[in-house]
């Protein structure tokens, strides 16, 4: 003789003798969630209710000739979804919205296993209303947090005579299986809003492939850097983008590591790179890893400081050659000229005294130059027309371009004419600097142009050859002192350029191109200028 679990002669003691039901009558299933709140729930358990049918969907195909229902509940006993055989849902009623409670509906494995936190199965006369007799019903709850927090339940309901035992295990084992992708999937997502999280925040550029070298992550520092969007280099090979091709394609295909390697991009972008493959838990390879970090500020912090340590050598050092040089130059050049005085008829001495004196003045224009690089004079700044600046300058070289066989074009771009406050000598003294090296860059009839254009809130000025132009290697250094690409050069002209520009408040660049030519420019700024109609 079968005996009732406990917890069922209970829940019918409760409905006969504390809700004073009667078994013979029709269970009053009236009690339902409202279409607000059940869309809720819906949205609430979405997931759950997609990974239910995928795993349920597969069980009823094992069950196709036996009539079966699956019907889903929240943790009040609420049916959020229903599905399976259509002729058993509607000759109960229980549709979407049905909440099932001990009192209304009597006896049930929803209300049984919620408030028992296990599975449960109610066969046959179990349930309390004989109408309900006829079918049997196998209740598992699944929680949706890690807690013991009962989120709902999951029930397989068929006939009395199709009924089995197994059933309950069916149900419990798929609830397993839901549990652990739901949470499988939601350790996922935090994972990879972490990942996420981690790579949008970090300030190093981030590229990341899989073992094909497909480009599956790349994060906001990486598209600033490599001036690429995100949008365009998700789903492209790494062959396509030269500047971490390179080391990418080392990284996956001979597994190599790198750490702390200096590299420049074509954007002219200095960065420190490290770069690993990236391995599964079974050391099988699954992509590259590579993150850059950009230190071109740095360099050229870097630059400056060694710029200044030398312009603060050559103060010390010109300091004593000023007072050990000038002193002793000045009563020789004057004796000098007082012996070509005496022997003006004798030519051949007046060549002689003439080369000595020659020598005598570049010396003491070499140490003018030194004085000027480590200490330039403080500029003596009145407004000037720049553009007249520009044209005394050019015809006070025009012997140099007969020399030369030059030709010199000037291109104003201004609308009017500007007055900058500056020192008129310095900056004629730059201009000719770089008008003379233009010269010598150039060959035969070769060509020089300087331009002349406002900026926003700056004068530039442009000095433009067309000579054989300079190496990329060299550009950075060519405002160094005593660094020079000709073979006579001392290396000071540029740098003095550079100290004036810089007393000015301004800035100068220089772009060259092999074979094609030098582009020197000259930022000064507006913010000490007036236009025509302001001294008119």
């Amino acid at each position: 003789m079968n005996i009732d679990p406990l917890y069922i002669l209970n829940a019918n003691y409760r409905c006969k003798y504390e809700y004073g039901l009667s078994p013979f009558e029709k269970p009053n299933l009236v009690s339902k969630l409202s279409d607000d709140a059940l869309n809720q729930k819906k949205e609430e358990y979405k997931e759950l209710i997609s990974m239910t049918k995928f795993f349920m969907t597969k069980l009823l195909a094992f069950l196709e000739k036996i009539p079966t229902v699956i019907f889903i509940t929240d943790d009040n006993g609420g049916v959020i979804e229903s599905f399976g055989d259509e002729l058993l849902l509607n000759s109960l009623n229980l549709g979407e919205g049905l909440i099932f409670n001990e009192k209304i509906s009597g006896t049930n494995s929803v209300t049984l296993s919620l408030a028992h936190k296990q599975p449960i199965q109610v066969v046959g006369k179990q349930h309390f209303f004989h109408m309900l007799h006829g079918y049997s019903c196998s209740t598992c709850p699944f929680s949706l947090t890690d807690c013991d927090k009962t989120s709902g339940t999951i029930t397989l309901m068929t006939t009395v005579d199709n009924s089995s035992p197994f059933h309950l295990g069916l149900v419990s084992s798929a609830v397993d299986s839901i549990e652990r992708e739901l949470k499988l999937r939601d350790t996922n997502q935090r994972l990879s809003l972490l990942n996420q999280m981690m790579i949008s925040s970090i300030k190093n550029g981030i590229v990341i492939t899989d073992n094909n070298g497909i480009i599956i992550d790349f994060n906001a520092t990486a598209e600033e850097i490599l001036s690429v969007k995100k949008s365009e280099i998700i789903g492209d090979k790494i062959e396509n983008y030269n500047d971490i091709s390179c080391i990418l394609k080392k990284v996956i295909q001979n597994q190599e590591e790198f750490q702390d390697v200096e590299h420049t991009f074509s954007n002219g972008k200095t960065c420190i790179i490290d770069a690993f493959p990236l391995y599964s838990e079974s050391n099988r390879l699954e992509g590259g890893f590579i993150q850059f970090r950009d230190i071109t500020e740095r360099r050229k912090l870097e630059d400056e400081i060694i710029a200044s340590e030398k312009f603060s050598a050559i103060g010390k050092l010109s300091a004593g050659l000023a007072h050990e040089i000038r002193n002793p130059l000045t009563p020789i050049m004057g004796f000098v000229k007082l012996v070509m005085e005496k022997h003006k008829e004798d030519i051949k001495t007046e060549q002689y005294l003439t080369l000595v004196l020659n020598e005598l003045r570049r010396v003491k224009k070499l140490v003018d130059d030194f004085v000027i690089v480590s200490k330039p004079e403080t500029p003596s700044k009145e407004l000037i027309n720049i553009k007249t600046l520009i044209d005394e300058t050019t015809n006070l070289m025009q012997s140099q371009f007969l020399l030369h066989n030059a030709s010199i074009e000037i291109n104003n771009q201004l609308e009017e004419e500007i007055f900058l406050k500056m020192d008129g000598s310095q900056i004629k003294q730059v201009l000719i600097n770089l008008i003379q090296n233009a010269l010598d860059a150039i060959e035969e009839k070769g060509k020089i142009t300087i331009s002349l254009m406002k900026v926003n809130l700056e004068v530039v000025i442009v000095v433009e050859d067309n000579g054989a132009g300079i190496e990329d290697t060299l550009l950075a250094k060519l405002f160094n002192p005593f660094f020079s690409t000709k073979e006579e050069g001392i290396g000071l002209g540029l740098s003095i350029c550079y100290r004036i520009i810089q007393n000015h408040q301004g800035d100068i660049t220089v772009h060259s191109t092999l074979g094609e030519g030098t582009t020197f420019k000259i930022y000064l700024p507006l913010n000490e200028s007036i236009e025509t109609e302001d001294i008119t």
